[in-house]
């Protein structure tokens, strides 16, 4: 186990004239341009930094000691008037174990010079002026981002345990702001064991999943479930009769769904007892199944958002399920007219968190204006929250009232579609706390099936990532809310194609964490629970597999299909056969989705844009 060249002095690549690599160490920073996530304005883009050694006899007496810690060289990454996001990485031979993981960054971040020539320290009341994170193996931000403070040396250290031999330690600086020096000095790092690995149980998981056990009665008859145990086999669920093996293993996520139990009170306490953590459900065949929904017209169609290029002729060939409409209620009866069955329709409110708090839902309905009762009589659907996360208690609550709120106005003649949840929302008692209200009130579970695409691995993830992005509300969710008993009807109110992130892409991993907000990026709070399942989700998967989506990455980008239009087209009639699929088992409650595009006067999602030849190509091939 070494940490070699920890205090950068044994020598250096120059990469260019501005650029000196440490001996054992790669650099990486983001390109010229790239938008900084901390500044919007016009020309806030990332700048490349200067990386060099500083020798002692090249600094002035007074400061050979306060920026060498170590040895007689230091590391400085700095950008003289102008932003910059860059780190080193280093990979190491490991044992088996714990370690810490320690760097000393000093934060020369100079806001400028008072009238005697002293430095004046930046001062970002947020402290994003310096920005520090960690990263292990291929993945930035394994520790919390923190603040470099200016004037000082500050220590960082990481504690984890490493399982591989080759293990990537790695380290992320961002300076967002263009000060007169935004810069930073490295020195004196170190790696080193604290414990050794404790010995292995016979029965630990070689990696931790989600395992839902569906727990049949001793007794059970081939006759009596064939049915129920065909419906498991296609969703490659584990079936037994054993109540210790639907509890047993130190897996975080463990559910037992109790097939025809007797007693679910003594079910219940008996794994709380004897495999706390274990989550129950319970599923009982001899209730009345729900009523047979009819089969979905063609499941794939519209999301409009401005005019109406190619729709019309779309419509007439398809006669699709759905369509989806945004502020645009007037328009809901020539739709019909067109050969939609059903028109969903989004009032974009500003500022819905207002409402949300409060849980005002007749203030946020007074939004709606009178348009939707002037053309109640083509409207089938309105959404309420969009992209929101189900584990905010004020969420559900809001989503329940105004459940409650549209079914007294209007009965049975308008649904609501609600959730309208994003990639990686995931099953747990609050939404089944939800989804009970709507399906008692007959409405739409709303979800953004986006599957994610790459050049390379397009075809690929669009079977081996559909329980973890576009069809993870039918293949996590949706069993989950079955087995406690709650069966509801699904709409895609967004859908399509999305750029994905590979795991163990450098580069494009680091662009993602700029300027996505499903990266988690420096200093910014807010993480879409999209990126929170891939989380979850990587360590069960290959190289391959997905990390974070990157929204802005529509159809048209060079990091998604590059605006291949015969792949996207196919790519959709491959969802829509998985999702008729499903429907052949679980009595068509998967009701459509519709794919998201912009007219050519709305600004902003280029790369999602249909044109209206490319509307008619779609149409073609769905008829």
């Amino acid at each position: 186990m070494t940490l070699y060249n920890p205090s950068f002095e044994n020598g250096w690549i120059d990469i260019d004239a501005e650029i000196q690599q440490p001996s054992e160490w790669k650099i990486w920073y983001a390109e010229e341009d790239v938008q900084n996530p901390h500044d919007s304005s016009s020309g806030a883009v990332f700048r490349k930094p200067e990386i060099v050694h500083i020798l002692r006899r090249q600094l002035p007496e007074e400061e050979q000691d306060l920026f060498i810690l170590d040895g007689d060289t230091t590391l400085k990454m700095f950008k003289g008037m102008g932003s910059w996001y860059g780190g080193l990485s280093q990979t190491v031979s490991l044992d088996r174990g714990m370690y810490k993981f320690t760097v000393n960054i000093y934060g020369d971040l100079i806001k400028g010079y008072d009238e005697d020539g002293n430095k004046i320290w930046a001062d970002d009341p947020q402290g994003r002026d310096g920005l520090f994170t960690f990263g292990l193996w291929d993945h930035l931000n394994e520790g919390e981002t923190q603040s470099i403070i200016p004037g000082q040396w500050n220590e960082f250290d990481i504690d984890f345990w490493a399982d591989k031999v080759s293990t990537k330690l790695e380290i992320a600086i961002m300076c967002p702001f263009p000060l007169k020096n935004a810069g930073i000095f490295a020195d004196n790092f170190s790696l080193v064991k604290l414990d050794d690995p404790p010995e292995e149980k016979r029965g630990d998981p070689r990696v931790q999943y989600e395992r839902t056990y569906y727990v049949f009665p001793q007794d059970a008859a081939w006759e009596e479930y064939q049915g129920l145990v065909k419906t498991q086999f296609m969703e490659r669920r584990t079936i037994g009769f054993s109540w210790d093996d639907a509890g047993i293993g130190d897996l975080d996520n463990r559910m037992a769904v109790m097939v025809d139990v007797d007693d679910k009170k003594v079910a219940t306490e008996w794994f709380d007892k004897y495999y706390a953590g274990t989550l129950t459900g319970f599923l009982d065949t001899s209730t009345e199944p729900p009523p047979t929904r009819p089969i979905p017209q063609c499941m794939i169609s519209l999301h409009r958002q401005t005019d109406e290029e190619g729709i019309e002729y779309f419509l007439n060939k398809v006669q699709p399920e759905w369509i989806k409409t945004v502020n645009g209620v007037e328009d809901a009866r020539k739709y019909k007219d067109w050969g939609a069955k059903n028109v969903d329709v989004r009032y974009y409110v500003y500022n819905s968190k207002q409402y949300i708090d409060t849980c005002d839902v007749e203030g946020y309905l007074a939004n709606f204006d009178k348009s939707l009762e002037t053309n109640i009589d083509y409207i089938d659907a309105v959404e309420d929250l969009n992209e929101e996360n189900y584990a905010d208690p004020k969420v559900i609550a809001f989503l329940i009232a105004m459940s409650n709120e549209i079914k007294r106005r209007y009965g049975d003649a308008v649904k609501l579609c609600s959730g309208n949840w994003p990639v990686g929302n995931g099953e747990g008692k609050a939404l089944l706390e939800w989804a009970r209200v709507i399906a008692e009130n007959g409405h739409l579970a709303g979800y953004h099936p986006y599957h994610p695409v790459h050049p390379d691995w397009a075809e690929d993830w669009m079977e081996t990532q559909a329980e973890w992005y576009h069809l993870r509300h039918l293949y996590h969710i949706d069993p989950y809310l079955v087995a406690n008993g709650v069966h509801v009807d699904w709409l895609g109110t967004e859908s399509g194609a999305v750029a994905g992130v590979p795991q163990g892409t450098r580069i494009r991993s680091i662009i993602a964490a700029l300027s996505r907000k499903e990266r988690p990026i420096p200093g910014v709070a807010r993480l879409d629970p999209g990126f929170i399942a891939a989380k979850k989700h990587e360590k069960l998967v290959g190289v391959h597999s997905v990390g974070p989506l990157d929204p802005t990455g529509g159809w048209k980008d060079s990091d998604a299909l590059n605006g291949d239009l015969d792949r996207y087209i196919a790519l959709q009639i491959r969802m829509n056969y998985k999702m008729r699929n499903w429907n052949i088992v679980f009595d068509n409650r998967m009701r459509g989705t519709t794919i998201f595009t912009v007219g050519s006067g709305f600004v902003g999602w280029p790369k999602y844009k249909l044109w209206k030849y490319e509307m008619e190509a779609f149409a073609d091939a769905l008829a």
